[in-house]
């Protein structure tokens, strides 16, 4: 099911998008920047101004058994 996300999304999207470009977990993926930059993707703050933008959407795309994807 594809939703609208929400400002309740906030904590497990940012876990997702740092999980998927950067540290040894991205390692697993074909999106990794772990070899190429340090710290994080983004943070909670960042992800609350981009929601604070009226032209912005994050859409949540729920599995079965597993959730968030995020879409720009």
């Amino acid at each position: 099911m594809i939703v609208k996300a929400t400002l309740e999304d906030i904590p497990a999207l940012n876990k997702l998008v740092n999980s998927a470009y950067r540290g040894d977990s991205s390692r697993k993926g074909w999106t990794t920047e772990a070899d190429l930059l340090d710290g994080t993707r983004t943070n909670e703050q960042a992800l609350k101004e981009f929601f604070a933008k009226p032209d912005s959407t994050i859409l949540n795309i729920s599995m079965v058994r597993s959730s968030s994807a995020v879409c720009d």
